[in-house]
């Protein structure tokens, strides 16, 4: 059932690509929200912004949905007010469990990224959002088990 999912949505990024971009617009809420695979979150921010498909934060975006900071570069983010960012450090999770409405419930931390593999993360957010976490955090991001909680607008993302 995953795998259709997958498929589905890898068909409907497609499909997104051959029409105009200027009119589209990515709806952030539910379980994407709350993160999930690294990498899948990377090429869907790079697919936004090769196609400049606007995103919208509807509440709190957590984990690898923090990703979409990049969009700021093109002005392609915007927030609903109050909406936060919250960080972690990066890990690699198993035992996904995920309610109804695909909104994650528990997870198991298989693997905290060290060394070069968090570098690499960590050189995915624009170098001022960098700066607005390390002012909130001065060693970076919270260990594990721990979250940090920024406002969108700190990083400059505009209300919508």
């Amino acid at each position: 059932m995953k795998s259709f999912a997958r498929l589905m949505a890898a068909a409907m990024f497609l499909f997104v690509g051959a029409l105009p971009s200027s009119a589209w617009t990515h709806v952030v809420q539910g379980g994407e929200a709350y993160g999930g695979r690294t990498v899948e979150f990377l090429h869907r921010v790079a697919f936004f912004e090769r196609n400049r498909v606007k995103v919208m934060l509807r509440e709190d975006c957590w984990s690898s949905c923090t990703f979409y900071l990049k969009l700021l570069r093109q002005n392609l983010l915007c927030a609903k007010p109050g909406t936060k960012m919250v960080f972690h450090q990066f890990f690699w999770a198993t035992d996904l469990v995920s309610d109804a409405q695909g909104n994650l419930m528990s997870f198991k931390v298989a693997r905290v990224y060290t060394g070069a593999t968090a570098a690499r993360y960590w050189l995915q957010y624009p170098a001022a959002a960098r700066s607005v976490i390390l002012r909130h955090s001065p060693r970076g991001l919270p260990p594990p088990g721990k979250e940090l909680f920024i406002p969108a607008k700190a990083f400059g993302v505009p209300e919508c």
